[in-house]
Protein backbone atom coordinates (compact mmCIF):
# COMPACT_ATOMS: atom_id res chain seq x y z
CA UNK A 1 0.00 0.00 0.00
CA UNK A 2 1.41 3.95 -0.82
CA UNK A 3 2.34 5.83 2.15
CA UNK A 4 0.13 8.04 3.79
CA UNK A 5 1.84 10.66 2.13
CA UNK A 6 3.95 10.14 -0.82
CA UNK A 7 7.73 11.72 -0.03
CA UNK A 8 7.91 13.58 -3.33
CA UNK A 9 4.47 15.73 -1.48
CA UNK A 10 6.32 16.19 1.70
CA UNK A 11 9.64 17.47 0.12
CA UNK A 12 7.23 20.02 -1.83
CA UNK A 13 5.04 21.13 0.48
CA UNK A 14 8.08 21.66 2.88
CA UNK A 15 9.32 24.01 0.50
CA UNK A 16 6.44 25.56 -0.24
CA UNK A 17 6.13 26.74 3.56
CA UNK A 18 10.01 27.84 3.03
CA UNK A 19 9.35 30.11 0.45
CA UNK A 20 6.06 31.93 1.83
CA UNK A 21 8.02 32.45 5.04
CA UNK A 22 10.63 34.37 3.25
CA UNK A 23 8.62 35.97 1.53
CA UNK A 24 6.10 37.34 4.28
CA UNK A 25 9.38 38.19 6.03
CA UNK A 26 10.22 40.47 3.02
CA UNK A 27 6.85 41.95 3.08
CA UNK A 28 7.00 42.64 6.54
CA UNK A 29 10.46 44.21 6.52
CA UNK A 30 8.79 46.56 3.89
CA UNK A 31 6.10 47.76 5.68
CA UNK A 32 7.92 48.30 8.83
CA UNK A 33 6.49 49.31 12.29
CA UNK A 34 6.00 52.90 12.05
CA UNK A 35 3.50 54.42 10.47
CA UNK A 36 3.98 57.08 7.41
CA UNK A 37 3.20 60.74 8.31
CA UNK A 38 0.68 60.12 4.62
CA UNK A 39 -0.72 56.55 4.15
CA UNK A 40 -1.48 56.83 0.16
CA UNK A 41 2.27 58.94 -0.20
CA UNK A 42 4.00 55.72 1.66
CA UNK A 43 1.64 53.11 -1.05
CA UNK A 44 2.84 55.02 -4.19
CA UNK A 45 6.21 54.89 -3.02
CA UNK A 46 6.74 51.25 -1.89
CA UNK A 47 3.54 48.97 -3.81
CA UNK A 48 6.90 48.30 -6.82
CA UNK A 49 8.92 46.81 -4.47
CA UNK A 50 5.40 45.04 -2.47
CA UNK A 51 4.47 43.62 -6.07
CA UNK A 52 8.39 42.70 -6.77
CA UNK A 53 8.41 40.33 -3.66
CA UNK A 54 4.88 38.39 -4.19
CA UNK A 55 5.84 38.38 -8.12
CA UNK A 56 8.96 36.58 -7.24
CA UNK A 57 6.97 34.64 -4.21
CA UNK A 58 4.91 33.29 -7.04
CA UNK A 59 7.81 32.42 -9.47
CA UNK A 60 9.03 30.15 -7.06
CA UNK A 61 5.72 28.81 -5.80
CA UNK A 62 4.89 27.51 -9.22
CA UNK A 63 8.02 26.21 -10.57
CA UNK A 64 8.26 22.91 -11.09
CA UNK A 65 4.43 21.91 -10.46
CA UNK A 66 4.17 19.50 -13.22
CA UNK A 67 7.05 18.02 -11.85
CA UNK A 68 5.75 17.63 -8.89
CA UNK A 69 2.64 16.33 -9.68
CA UNK A 70 4.31 13.72 -11.94
CA UNK A 71 6.55 12.20 -9.06
CA UNK A 72 3.60 11.81 -6.48
CA UNK A 73 1.53 9.79 -9.22
CA UNK A 74 4.65 7.87 -9.83
CA UNK A 75 5.30 7.02 -6.00
CA UNK A 76 1.74 5.74 -5.91
CA UNK A 77 2.21 3.77 -8.39
CA UNK A 78 -0.29 5.18 -10.64
CA UNK A 79 1.99 7.79 -13.47
CA UNK A 80 0.21 8.84 -15.64
CA UNK A 81 1.30 11.08 -18.42
CA UNK A 82 0.39 14.94 -19.40
CA UNK A 83 -1.95 15.03 -22.59
CA UNK A 84 -0.69 19.11 -22.62
CA UNK A 85 2.03 21.16 -21.80
CA UNK A 86 1.04 23.85 -19.34
CA UNK A 87 2.11 27.36 -18.67
CA UNK A 88 2.69 28.94 -15.36
CA UNK A 89 3.80 32.27 -16.59
CA UNK A 90 -0.11 33.68 -16.25
CA UNK A 91 -0.11 32.93 -12.84
CA UNK A 92 2.70 35.26 -11.89
CA UNK A 93 2.29 38.99 -10.83
CA UNK A 94 -1.77 38.98 -10.61
CA UNK A 95 -3.71 38.33 -7.83
CA UNK A 96 -6.09 35.19 -7.72
CA UNK A 97 -9.35 36.96 -8.59
CA UNK A 98 -7.43 38.30 -11.49
CA UNK A 99 -6.99 41.62 -9.81
CA UNK A 100 -3.50 43.50 -10.15
CA UNK A 101 -1.54 42.99 -7.13
CA UNK A 102 -1.42 46.88 -6.29
CA UNK A 103 -4.87 46.84 -6.14
CA UNK A 104 -5.20 43.63 -3.86
CA UNK A 105 -2.31 45.56 -1.74
CA UNK A 106 -3.89 48.72 -1.73
CA UNK A 107 -7.11 47.16 0.24
CA UNK A 108 -4.08 47.12 3.22
CA UNK A 109 -4.23 51.28 3.33
CA UNK A 110 -7.94 51.08 3.18
CA UNK A 111 -7.90 49.37 6.37
CA UNK A 112 -5.35 51.50 7.86
CA UNK A 113 -7.11 54.46 6.76
CA UNK A 114 -10.29 53.08 7.85
CA UNK A 115 -9.26 52.35 11.16
CA UNK A 116 -7.73 56.00 11.50
CA UNK A 117 -11.01 57.28 10.65
CA UNK A 118 -12.64 55.01 13.37
CA UNK A 119 -10.39 56.24 16.04
CA UNK A 120 -7.66 54.36 16.28
CA UNK A 121 -4.22 55.67 16.67
CA UNK A 122 -1.94 55.86 13.43
CA UNK A 123 0.29 53.27 15.12
CA UNK A 124 -2.16 50.92 15.87
CA UNK A 125 -3.93 51.23 12.51
CA UNK A 126 -0.94 50.58 10.73
CA UNK A 127 0.00 47.60 12.56
CA UNK A 128 -3.19 46.08 12.40
CA UNK A 129 -2.90 46.61 8.77
CA UNK A 130 -0.08 44.70 8.23
CA UNK A 131 -1.69 41.53 9.49
CA UNK A 132 -4.28 42.00 6.45
CA UNK A 133 -1.19 42.92 4.46
CA UNK A 134 0.49 39.44 5.33
CA UNK A 135 -2.65 37.73 4.68
CA UNK A 136 -3.03 38.60 1.08
CA UNK A 137 0.74 37.98 0.99
CA UNK A 138 0.36 34.22 2.44
CA UNK A 139 -2.59 33.64 0.41
CA UNK A 140 -1.35 34.72 -3.10
CA UNK A 141 1.59 32.87 -2.99
CA UNK A 142 -0.47 29.60 -1.76
CA UNK A 143 -2.88 30.01 -4.53
CA UNK A 144 -0.30 30.35 -7.03
CA UNK A 145 0.98 27.24 -6.20
CA UNK A 146 -2.44 25.55 -5.74
CA UNK A 147 -3.40 26.89 -8.92
CA UNK A 148 -0.23 25.52 -10.86
CA UNK A 149 -0.92 22.31 -9.64
CA UNK A 150 -4.36 22.04 -10.45
CA UNK A 151 -3.27 22.75 -14.07
CA UNK A 152 -0.64 19.62 -14.00
CA UNK A 153 -3.81 17.62 -12.61
CA UNK A 154 -6.31 18.86 -15.16
CA UNK A 155 -3.65 18.05 -17.90
CA UNK A 156 -3.46 14.51 -16.68
CA UNK A 157 -6.85 12.33 -17.95
CA UNK A 158 -8.48 10.87 -14.90
CA UNK A 159 -6.23 12.28 -12.13
CA UNK A 160 -7.75 14.44 -9.44
CA UNK A 161 -6.70 15.34 -5.95
CA UNK A 162 -7.52 14.45 -2.73
CA UNK A 163 -7.12 17.04 -0.25
CA UNK A 164 -5.13 16.26 2.82
CA UNK A 165 -5.03 19.06 6.01
CA UNK A 166 -1.92 20.31 7.86
CA UNK A 167 -2.95 19.81 11.34
CA UNK A 168 -3.99 21.51 13.55
CA UNK A 169 -6.35 23.13 10.59
CA UNK A 170 -9.70 25.11 10.62
CA UNK A 171 -13.34 23.40 11.13
CA UNK A 172 -14.04 24.30 7.35
CA UNK A 173 -10.79 22.04 5.98
CA UNK A 174 -11.85 19.02 8.44
CA UNK A 175 -14.96 18.77 6.90
CA UNK A 176 -13.41 18.51 3.53
CA UNK A 177 -10.69 16.27 4.58
CA UNK A 178 -10.34 12.79 2.46
CA UNK A 179 -12.69 12.83 -0.57
CA UNK A 180 -11.55 12.62 -3.74
CA UNK A 181 -12.18 15.01 -5.94
CA UNK A 182 -12.28 15.06 -10.14
CA UNK A 183 -12.12 18.67 -11.32
CA UNK A 184 -9.28 20.45 -9.56
CA UNK A 185 -10.70 23.42 -8.33
CA UNK A 186 -9.07 23.41 -4.64
CA UNK A 187 -11.69 25.45 -1.88
CA UNK A 188 -9.44 27.20 0.32
CA UNK A 189 -9.73 30.77 2.56
CA UNK A 190 -7.58 33.29 3.45
CA UNK A 191 -4.44 31.87 5.43
CA UNK A 192 -5.49 27.87 4.44
CA UNK A 193 -1.91 26.06 4.32
CA UNK A 194 -4.17 22.49 3.36
CA UNK A 195 -2.38 20.33 0.94
CA UNK A 196 -3.65 18.57 -2.44
CA UNK A 197 -1.99 15.33 -3.29
CA UNK A 198 -2.76 14.30 -7.26
CA UNK A 199 -4.07 10.67 -7.31
CA UNK A 200 -5.92 8.15 -9.20
CA UNK A 201 -9.44 7.91 -8.14
CA UNK A 202 -8.45 4.18 -7.74
CA UNK A 203 -5.74 4.81 -4.93
CA UNK A 204 -7.41 7.83 -3.34
CA UNK A 205 -8.41 5.42 -0.55
CA UNK A 206 -5.43 4.99 0.75
CA UNK A 207 -4.78 9.30 1.39
CA UNK A 208 -7.87 9.31 3.07
CA UNK A 209 -8.09 11.52 6.25
CA UNK A 210 -11.38 11.08 8.10
CA UNK A 211 -12.64 14.21 9.60
CA UNK A 212 -14.22 12.62 12.95
CA UNK A 213 -11.02 10.57 13.22
CA UNK A 214 -9.15 14.42 12.52
CA UNK A 215 -11.59 15.79 15.98
CA UNK A 216 -11.17 12.47 17.96
CA UNK A 217 -7.35 13.03 17.50
CA UNK A 218 -7.88 15.95 19.58
CA UNK A 219 -7.81 16.67 23.24
CA UNK A 220 -11.14 18.60 24.26
CA UNK A 221 -8.90 21.70 24.63
CA UNK A 222 -7.89 21.47 20.89
CA UNK A 223 -11.54 20.50 19.79
CA UNK A 224 -13.59 23.78 22.06
CA UNK A 225 -10.42 26.30 20.86
CA UNK A 226 -10.45 25.10 16.88
CA UNK A 227 -14.36 24.26 16.85
CA UNK A 228 -15.98 26.49 19.18
CA UNK A 229 -17.35 24.92 22.65
CA UNK A 230 -20.83 24.52 21.85
CA UNK A 231 -19.94 23.37 18.49
CA UNK A 232 -17.19 20.56 20.14
CA UNK A 233 -19.88 19.87 22.47
CA UNK A 234 -22.33 18.85 19.99
CA UNK A 235 -20.12 16.62 17.86
CA UNK A 236 -19.03 14.85 21.01
CA UNK A 237 -22.70 14.46 21.83
CA UNK A 238 -23.23 12.51 18.48
CA UNK A 239 -23.83 15.26 15.97
CA UNK A 240 -22.37 15.30 12.29
CA UNK A 241 -19.53 17.09 12.36
CA UNK A 242 -20.21 18.64 8.52
CA UNK A 243 -24.12 19.54 9.90
CA UNK A 244 -22.07 21.39 12.73
CA UNK A 245 -19.26 23.48 11.29
CA UNK A 246 -21.17 23.91 8.08
CA UNK A 247 -24.14 25.41 10.12
CA UNK A 248 -21.94 28.21 11.01
CA UNK A 249 -21.65 30.01 7.34
CA UNK A 250 -25.79 30.76 7.89
CA UNK A 251 -25.28 31.68 11.08
CA UNK A 252 -26.80 35.00 12.69
CA UNK A 253 -28.78 36.38 16.05
CA UNK A 254 -32.87 36.11 16.28
CA UNK A 255 -35.44 36.41 18.68
CA UNK A 256 -36.41 33.08 19.21
CA UNK A 257 -38.95 31.80 22.29
CA UNK A 258 -38.47 35.32 23.72
CA UNK A 259 -34.82 35.62 23.66
CA UNK A 260 -31.92 36.68 21.10
CA UNK A 261 -30.29 33.12 20.05
CA UNK A 262 -27.80 32.14 17.22
CA UNK A 263 -29.69 30.76 14.67
CA UNK A 264 -28.59 29.59 10.63
CA UNK A 265 -29.67 29.83 7.09
CA UNK A 266 -27.60 26.65 6.62
CA UNK A 267 -29.62 23.47 5.13
CA UNK A 268 -32.53 24.77 5.48
CA UNK A 269 -34.10 24.38 2.51
CA UNK A 270 -36.22 21.17 0.99
CA UNK A 271 -33.92 18.93 0.54
CA UNK A 272 -31.51 19.97 3.85
CA UNK A 273 -30.95 17.67 6.24
CA UNK A 274 -32.19 20.34 9.00
CA UNK A 275 -35.14 21.17 6.35
CA UNK A 276 -36.49 17.65 6.15
CA UNK A 277 -36.15 17.17 10.12
CA UNK A 278 -38.25 20.67 10.48
CA UNK A 279 -40.87 20.06 7.95
CA UNK A 280 -40.99 16.28 9.32
CA UNK A 281 -42.55 18.09 12.39
CA UNK A 282 -45.01 20.36 10.30
CA UNK A 283 -42.97 23.58 10.73
CA UNK A 284 -41.03 25.25 8.32
CA UNK A 285 -37.99 27.53 8.73
CA UNK A 286 -39.75 30.59 8.40
CA UNK A 287 -41.44 29.50 11.65
CA UNK A 288 -39.18 27.35 13.08
CA UNK A 289 -35.17 28.71 12.78
CA UNK A 290 -32.79 26.08 12.80
CA UNK A 291 -30.92 26.65 16.11
CA UNK A 292 -26.74 26.91 16.42
CA UNK A 293 -25.42 24.34 18.73
CA UNK A 294 -24.53 27.19 21.19
CA UNK A 295 -28.10 28.23 21.54
CA UNK A 296 -29.25 24.73 21.96
CA UNK A 297 -27.15 24.50 24.99
CA UNK A 298 -28.05 27.72 26.16
CA UNK A 299 -31.92 26.73 26.37
CA UNK A 300 -31.79 23.12 26.77
CA UNK A 301 -32.58 21.80 31.04
CA UNK A 302 -31.19 18.62 30.56
CA UNK A 303 -28.98 16.18 28.08
CA UNK A 304 -32.36 14.69 27.08
CA UNK A 305 -33.65 18.10 25.27
CA UNK A 306 -29.93 18.41 24.48
CA UNK A 307 -30.25 14.99 21.78
CA UNK A 308 -33.58 15.87 21.16
CA UNK A 309 -32.95 19.77 20.04
CA UNK A 310 -30.07 18.31 18.32
CA UNK A 311 -32.13 15.79 16.23
CA UNK A 312 -34.65 18.23 15.67
CA UNK A 313 -32.30 20.47 14.03
CA UNK A 314 -30.57 18.58 11.60
CA UNK A 315 -27.13 18.16 13.56
CA UNK A 316 -28.19 14.04 14.32
CA UNK A 317 -29.74 12.22 12.25
CA UNK A 318 -30.35 8.75 10.68
CA UNK A 319 -27.84 7.32 8.18
CA UNK A 320 -24.91 9.88 9.28
CA UNK A 321 -21.68 8.94 8.89
CA UNK A 322 -20.31 7.18 11.90
CA UNK A 323 -17.13 5.76 13.12
CA UNK A 324 -16.73 2.57 15.70
CA UNK A 325 -15.88 4.39 19.35
CA UNK A 326 -11.80 3.97 20.34
CA UNK A 327 -11.80 0.81 22.36
CA UNK A 328 -11.64 1.66 26.24
CA UNK A 329 -8.79 1.02 28.14
CA UNK A 330 -8.67 -1.90 30.49
CA UNK A 331 -7.79 -1.06 34.14
CA UNK A 332 -4.30 -2.01 35.18
CA UNK A 333 -5.39 -3.51 38.34
CA UNK A 334 -6.21 -6.94 38.53
CA UNK A 335 -10.00 -6.04 40.25
CA UNK A 336 -12.13 -4.15 37.58
CA UNK A 337 -13.61 -0.76 38.07
CA UNK A 338 -16.97 -0.59 39.40
CA UNK A 339 -19.86 -0.75 36.78
CA UNK A 340 -22.28 1.91 38.17
CA UNK A 341 -19.17 4.31 38.05
CA UNK A 342 -17.52 3.83 34.97
CA UNK A 343 -20.65 3.42 32.82
CA UNK A 344 -21.39 7.05 32.56
CA UNK A 345 -18.09 8.20 31.39
CA UNK A 346 -17.29 5.33 28.70
CA UNK A 347 -20.60 5.06 27.22
CA UNK A 348 -20.96 6.48 23.27
CA UNK A 349 -21.59 10.45 23.08
CA UNK A 350 -24.96 9.61 21.46
CA UNK A 351 -26.71 7.25 24.78
CA UNK A 352 -29.37 8.59 26.29
CA UNK A 353 -28.13 8.06 30.02
CA UNK A 354 -25.18 9.66 29.47
CA UNK A 355 -24.77 12.96 31.25
CA UNK A 356 -23.29 16.06 29.68
CA UNK A 357 -20.12 16.71 30.46
CA UNK A 358 -19.52 19.99 32.19
CA UNK A 359 -15.37 19.53 33.16
CA UNK A 360 -13.20 22.33 30.45
CA UNK A 361 -9.74 22.04 30.02
CA UNK A 362 -7.95 25.73 29.90
CA UNK A 363 -6.99 26.54 26.31
CA UNK A 364 -3.86 27.32 25.71
CA UNK A 365 -4.42 30.90 24.45
CA UNK A 366 -7.27 31.61 27.57
CA UNK A 367 -6.42 35.10 29.50
CA UNK A 368 -4.35 36.20 26.53
CA UNK A 369 -6.01 39.33 24.73
CA UNK A 370 -6.20 39.33 20.80
CA UNK A 371 -3.73 41.85 20.61
CA UNK A 372 -1.28 40.05 22.11
CA UNK A 373 -1.92 36.99 20.09
CA UNK A 374 -2.00 39.18 16.75
CA UNK A 375 1.59 40.87 18.12
CA UNK A 376 3.01 37.01 18.76
CA UNK A 377 1.50 36.26 15.11
CA UNK A 378 3.38 39.33 13.95
CA UNK A 379 6.99 38.58 15.41
CA UNK A 380 6.68 35.23 13.84
CA UNK A 381 5.90 36.21 10.71
CA UNK A 382 8.66 38.77 10.44
CA UNK A 383 10.94 36.14 11.68
CA UNK A 384 9.68 34.36 8.89
CA UNK A 385 8.28 31.35 10.64
CA UNK A 386 5.18 30.13 9.68
CA UNK A 387 4.67 26.67 11.75
CA UNK A 388 1.43 24.91 14.06
CA UNK A 389 1.94 28.04 16.26
CA UNK A 390 1.81 30.30 13.42
CA UNK A 391 -1.74 28.57 12.28
CA UNK A 392 -3.33 28.09 15.36
CA UNK A 393 -2.91 31.55 16.71
CA UNK A 394 -4.04 32.56 12.80
CA UNK A 395 -7.21 29.81 13.59
CA UNK A 396 -7.45 31.53 17.27
CA UNK A 397 -8.01 34.94 16.01
CA UNK A 398 -10.43 34.18 13.54
CA UNK A 399 -12.23 32.55 15.74
CA UNK A 400 -12.57 35.22 18.31
CA UNK A 401 -13.21 37.68 15.20
CA UNK A 402 -16.49 35.52 14.34
CA UNK A 403 -17.29 35.48 17.97
CA UNK A 404 -17.13 38.99 18.35
CA UNK A 405 -19.29 39.70 15.43
CA UNK A 406 -21.71 37.34 16.38
CA UNK A 407 -22.08 38.66 20.09
CA UNK A 408 -22.42 42.53 18.11
CA UNK A 409 -24.92 41.34 16.49
CA UNK A 410 -26.86 39.70 19.71
CA UNK A 411 -26.71 43.29 21.22
CA UNK A 412 -27.57 45.08 18.42
CA UNK A 413 -30.52 42.91 17.88
CA UNK A 414 -31.40 43.40 21.70
CA UNK A 415 -30.69 47.16 21.31
CA UNK A 416 -33.70 47.47 18.48
CA UNK A 417 -35.76 45.38 20.58
CA UNK A 418 -35.50 47.60 23.16
CA UNK A 419 -35.92 50.81 21.02
CA UNK A 420 -39.19 49.52 19.24
CA UNK A 421 -40.75 48.60 23.05
CA UNK A 422 -39.21 52.15 24.10
CA UNK A 423 -40.95 53.42 20.63
CA UNK A 424 -44.45 51.67 21.23
CA UNK A 425 -44.46 53.02 24.90
CA UNK A 426 -43.85 56.84 23.53
CA UNK A 427 -46.57 56.64 20.63
CA UNK A 428 -49.06 55.05 23.94
CA UNK A 429 -48.61 57.63 26.20
CA UNK A 430 -48.75 60.41 23.66
CA UNK A 431 -52.13 58.83 22.59
CA UNK A 432 -53.22 59.06 26.40
CA UNK A 433 -52.20 62.51 26.21
CA UNK A 434 -49.15 62.76 28.48
CA UNK A 435 -47.16 65.68 27.62
CA UNK A 436 -43.95 64.94 25.08
CA UNK A 437 -41.04 65.56 27.31
CA UNK A 438 -42.87 63.30 29.67
CA UNK A 439 -43.73 60.69 27.55
CA UNK A 440 -39.65 60.85 26.60
CA UNK A 441 -38.79 60.06 30.28
CA UNK A 442 -41.00 57.66 30.85
CA UNK A 443 -40.26 55.61 27.42
CA UNK A 444 -37.00 56.33 26.71
CA UNK A 445 -35.45 57.41 30.45
CA UNK A 446 -34.24 60.42 29.32
CA UNK A 447 -34.78 63.16 32.20
CA UNK A 448 -36.88 66.77 31.24
CA UNK A 449 -33.56 68.42 32.09
CA UNK A 450 -31.84 66.68 29.38
CA UNK A 451 -33.93 66.92 26.90
CA UNK A 452 -34.12 70.48 27.07
CA UNK A 453 -30.29 71.03 27.22
CA UNK A 454 -29.84 68.74 24.67
CA UNK A 455 -32.62 70.19 22.45
CA UNK A 456 -30.72 73.59 23.43
CA UNK A 457 -27.35 72.17 22.51
CA UNK A 458 -28.96 71.36 18.79
CA UNK A 459 -30.20 74.43 18.64
CA UNK A 460 -27.62 76.58 18.77
CA UNK A 461 -25.11 73.88 16.60
CA UNK A 462 -27.12 74.57 13.69
CA UNK A 463 -27.10 78.20 14.22
CA UNK A 464 -22.85 77.73 13.87
CA UNK A 465 -22.49 78.37 17.88
CA UNK A 466 -19.66 75.98 18.80
CA UNK A 467 -18.67 75.57 22.30
CA UNK A 468 -17.41 72.40 24.59
CA UNK A 469 -20.00 72.92 27.08
CA UNK A 470 -23.66 74.56 26.49
CA UNK A 471 -22.63 77.22 28.41
CA UNK A 472 -20.06 78.06 25.92
CA UNK A 473 -22.03 78.18 23.33
CA UNK A 474 -24.14 80.59 24.98
CA UNK A 475 -21.60 82.88 25.56
CA UNK A 476 -20.70 82.72 21.56
CA UNK A 477 -24.71 83.64 20.81
CA UNK A 478 -24.52 86.31 23.42
CA UNK A 479 -21.91 88.32 21.45
CA UNK A 480 -23.74 88.30 18.66
CA UNK A 481 -26.92 89.15 20.63
CA UNK A 482 -25.55 91.69 22.36
CA UNK A 483 -23.77 93.29 19.34
CA UNK A 484 -26.70 93.33 17.57
CA UNK A 485 -28.33 95.30 20.98
CA UNK A 486 -25.67 98.16 20.80
CA UNK A 487 -25.99 98.85 16.88
CA UNK A 488 -29.88 99.45 17.61
CA UNK A 489 -29.60 101.18 20.71
CA UNK A 490 -26.69 103.80 19.01
CA UNK A 491 -29.13 104.38 16.29
CA UNK A 492 -32.17 105.02 18.37
CA UNK A 493 -30.42 107.00 20.91
CA UNK A 494 -28.09 109.06 18.36
CA UNK A 495 -24.76 108.48 20.08
CA UNK A 496 -25.60 109.00 23.48
CA UNK A 497 -24.96 106.05 25.92
CA UNK A 498 -22.73 106.68 28.67
CA UNK A 499 -23.50 108.75 31.27
CA UNK A 500 -20.64 111.02 33.20
CA UNK A 501 -19.33 107.86 35.30
CA UNK A 502 -19.35 105.84 32.32
CA UNK A 503 -17.29 108.54 30.21
CA UNK A 504 -14.65 109.28 33.08
CA UNK A 505 -14.35 105.72 33.69
CA UNK A 506 -14.00 105.28 29.73
CA UNK A 507 -16.45 102.43 29.62
CA UNK A 508 -16.72 101.09 26.13
CA UNK A 509 -20.18 101.13 25.28
CA UNK A 510 -20.32 97.72 23.82
CA UNK A 511 -19.21 96.55 27.03
CA UNK A 512 -22.57 97.51 28.60
CA UNK A 513 -24.20 94.72 27.42
CA UNK A 514 -21.63 92.47 29.60
CA UNK A 515 -21.26 94.11 32.87
CA UNK A 516 -23.13 93.40 35.92
CA UNK A 517 -27.03 94.94 35.99
CA UNK A 518 -26.21 97.68 38.91
CA UNK A 519 -22.41 98.52 37.13
CA UNK A 520 -24.06 98.70 33.67
CA UNK A 521 -26.37 101.37 35.07
CA UNK A 522 -24.58 103.52 36.35
CA UNK A 523 -22.42 103.64 33.42
CA UNK A 524 -25.39 103.92 30.97
CA UNK A 525 -26.78 107.37 29.70
CA UNK A 526 -30.43 108.17 30.94
CA UNK A 527 -31.01 107.55 26.97
CA UNK A 528 -29.82 104.08 26.77
CA UNK A 529 -31.73 102.88 30.39
CA UNK A 530 -34.75 104.22 28.63
CA UNK A 531 -34.19 102.21 25.96
CA UNK A 532 -33.28 99.41 27.74
CA UNK A 533 -36.79 99.41 29.92
CA UNK A 534 -38.21 99.55 26.52
CA UNK A 535 -36.01 96.86 24.77
CA UNK A 536 -34.72 94.62 27.54
CA UNK A 537 -31.37 94.44 28.16
CA UNK A 538 -30.07 91.29 26.70
CA UNK A 539 -27.84 88.87 28.78
CA UNK A 540 -26.79 85.31 29.04
CA UNK A 541 -28.94 83.99 32.00
CA UNK A 542 -31.59 85.59 30.03
CA UNK A 543 -30.83 83.95 26.86
CA UNK A 544 -29.77 80.64 28.81
CA UNK A 545 -33.81 80.41 30.12
CA UNK A 546 -34.43 80.78 26.49
CA UNK A 547 -33.70 78.06 25.50
CA UNK A 548 -34.39 75.78 28.54
CA UNK A 549 -38.17 76.73 27.68
CA UNK A 550 -40.28 74.93 25.51
CA UNK A 551 -42.32 77.96 24.36
CA UNK A 552 -39.46 80.61 24.41
CA UNK A 553 -37.34 77.82 22.03
CA UNK A 554 -39.82 77.67 19.47
CA UNK A 555 -40.61 81.16 19.47
CA UNK A 556 -36.55 81.83 19.03
CA UNK A 557 -36.70 79.14 16.25
CA UNK A 558 -39.81 80.65 14.37
CA UNK A 559 -38.80 84.21 14.55
CA UNK A 560 -34.78 83.91 14.61
CA UNK A 561 -33.35 86.17 11.37
CA UNK A 562 -29.66 87.08 10.58
CA UNK A 563 -29.46 90.73 11.18
CA UNK A 564 -26.82 90.98 9.11
CA UNK A 565 -28.44 90.42 5.88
Amino acid sequence: MPPLLPPASAEYYSEQRDITAKVLKAARDIWGRQPPAEFDEWFAANADRLVATITAGQAKAVDGADDYVGRVLGQLGTPVDPDVGIDTSRLIGIASDGRDLEGLLYGAIVHAKHDVGQGYSPSLAWEKASKTLLQYTQTQVADAARVATGLAITARPHVGYVRLINVPCCPRCAVLAGRWYKKASFQRHPGCDCRNIPATEDVADDLTTDPRAYFDSLSAAQQDKLFGKASAEAIRDGADISQVVNAERGMKVAGVYGRELAITTEGVTKRGIAGKAIRARGRNAATTPRLMPEAIYEIAEDRAEVLSLLRKNGYIFEGQPTRAPKPTPKPAAAEPAPTVEAAPVETPNVGEAAPKRKARKTSPFAGQSTADLEARMFAKAEAGIVDDEFDALAAEIDRRTIRAQVERERRAAARETKNRTADSTYEQLLAQGVDDEEAIEQAYGVPVERQRRYNATSTLNSWGYQGKSLDAQISAWHKDEAYRAWLQAENDTNGYMLSKAGEKAGTDPRRLWSMPEAQARKHASEELRAWWDEHGRVTKAELKAQLLDPTELARIQSSRRDFLT
